[in-house]
């Protein structure tokens, strides 16, 4: 099983009691939160191919436990 997302205001829980892994965040597709925490947060596989963002937080964008794998071709920032 997989998912994937075209687009999201919140934060993102990959894994148990969240999204399954692969996650995939569509060219298009984006992740835009603005609260504590992080924009994705989890174990699993995050496919990034769109955008990730985390703003205003004291937070990463992504935080990602154990043997989990970020393929990256996409953007992902914090500030």
């Amino acid at each position: 099983m997989s998912s994937t997302i075209n687009s999201a205001i919140g934060g993102i829980t990959l894994g148990p009691g969240g999204y399954a892994s692969p996650l995939t965040i569509t060219p298009t597709g984006a992740i835009a939160y603005s609260g504590p925490g992080y924009a994705v947060y989890g174990s699993g596989t995050l496919v990034n191919q769109g955008a990730i963002a985390q703003a205003g937080g004291t937070d990463g964008a992504v935080y990602l436990l154990n043997a989990s794998a970020v393929i990256n071709s996409g953007t992902i920032a914090a500030d």
